[in-house]
């Protein structure tokens, strides 16, 4: 599946969102490398391409999940610069329009979903300032 398709497409099998990828391996693993930005203890930074390996499994087969798709954008922020974070922009404003109602976390969870876009604005404002985006118009 294409990256820009990520936040359209829906998952295989009886809900269209799949299910919360919360406790998945690859949820755990994503976790793992996002929390490398935080850890003043963790060897070596992020590893964004497997950040946007990861993302691009969980949403393309496992679960519609806003967070997930806050890590791809900024992911493919800092591997394909002002194009990834065109995609990226794509791909959660897709995922917002085809799955509000269903999508990860649920709306009764909604400072969840707050806390995803937040986390993404802050991440995002700060790949945008390694970005060299004379290239978007």
């Amino acid at each position: 599946m294409e990256l820009e398709d990520l936040g359209k497409k829906p998952i295989e099998g009886e809900s269209t969102t799949g299910s919360d990828a919360r406790y998945e391996p690859e949820f755990e693993a994503l976790e793992a490398e996002i929390d490398k930005m935080s850890s003043p203890t963790a060897s070596g930074g992020v590893d964004w391409k497997k950040v946007v390996q990861l993302c691009s499994e969980i949403l393309g087969s496992k679960s519609k999940d806003l967070l997930v798709a806050s890590y791809l954008s900024v992911g493919l922020t800092r591997t394909k610069g002002a194009e990834g974070f065109c995609i990226g922009v794509k791909v959660l404003g897709d995922l917002l329009e085809t799955y509000w109602d269903k999508l990860f976390p649920s709306k009764k969870r909604m400072r969840g979903r707050m806390a995803a876009i937040e986390w993404w604005a802050e991440k995002t404002e700060a790949a945008l300032e390694k970005v060299d985006i004379k290239g978007l118009s």
